[in-house]
């Protein structure tokens, strides 16, 4: 629970300085005061403007890969047939289940369940622990209740690719979070962020969003399982870095572009933006 707690804090502190509005965050952080009252307190969890900075891309990012889930399910041709399953796995307190109206979120039947079907997942994690500044957080971190055990395991972009293409996501493609800020979020959105607070040293800023990894999987096993093979603009099967701070792989030679899979995987194109 610790993660979880430390998220959810992180959520409601950069709430209270504007960086985005959760009209239910307050209801997990503490179920008796209500919001507005919660973000005038004394005791409401203050952390730094990065921190602030970086959880307010987490969310972003997050949001994204949500709405492209949206698009993907839309222009499926069932869509409509059933609602599509969000499901949220030690997301700190995920309200999303709430503000999307017609997404159920469940826990793993509900993947069970779509698993012969189109399935997508996001990911955003610490990534690069050995430099000088990797060992520093990742001891920040310890120091806070909150040991990152698998980081030893996945410590690069292209790792993250690995661990999802070994858990059978055919599509999968990676940035680091200063290449998701600068790259490919909507400007008005990164204005936003920017405009909140004042950073004290900008360099430390930007090392901590090159620290972390946006990891997006889609898999459509119908689709790519019928017709003629149809190559992608990567190589087949191959694990590789692209641009800097991007890595990507394809699902191989012999299977067929799902648009699902190339729908939800749109904000990581390389002419492409959220």
């Amino acid at each position: 629970m610790a993660t979880n707690d430390e998220a959810a804090a992180c959520k409601m502190a950069a709430m209270a300085k504007g960086y985005f509005h959760d009209p239910f965050l307050s209801t997990f952080v503490d179920p008796v005061i209500p919001s507005s009252l919660v973000l005038a307190l004394p005791g409401t969890p203050q952390r730094t403007a990065d921190v602030n900075r970086g959880t307010a891309i987490r969310v972003a990012g997050v949001d994204a890969a949500v709405a492209a889930f949206r698009r993907a399910v839309d222009a499926l041709p069932s869509a409509g047939s059933r609602p599509p399953q969000v499901l949220a796995l030690g997301a700190g307190f995920d309200t999303r289940p709430f503000a999307l109206r017609d997404v159920r979120a469940r826990l793993l039947a509900g993947m069970a369940a779509a698993a012969a079907g189109c399935l997508a997942v996001v990911n955003f994690e610490q990534i690069r622990p050995d430099d000088a500044f990797g060992v520093r957080m990742v001891a920040q971190v310890a120091a806070r209740g909150c040991p990152l055990l698998g980081l030893p395991a996945y410590p690069e972009l292209v790792d993250q690719m690995r661990r999802f293409r070994a858990a059978g996501w055919g599509s999968v493609e990676a940035v680091d979070a200063h290449t998701f800020f600068y790259r490919y979020l909507p400007p008005d959105r990164r204005e936003h962020i920017l405009s909140r607070e004042r950073l004290d040293n900008e360099g430390e800023w930007h090392l901590f969003l090159r620290h972390y990894a946006l990891v997006r999987g889609a898999l459509d096993r119908q689709h790519e399982a019928a017709g003629p093979p149809t190559r992608r603009r990567c190589r087949g099967g191959a694990l590789h870095g692209g641009a800097p701070g991007k890595a990507v792989a394809d699902g191989g030679h012999g299977k067929r572009v799902s648009p699902f899979v190339t729908t939800f995987l749109t904000f990581f194109a390389d002419e492409g933006s959220a």
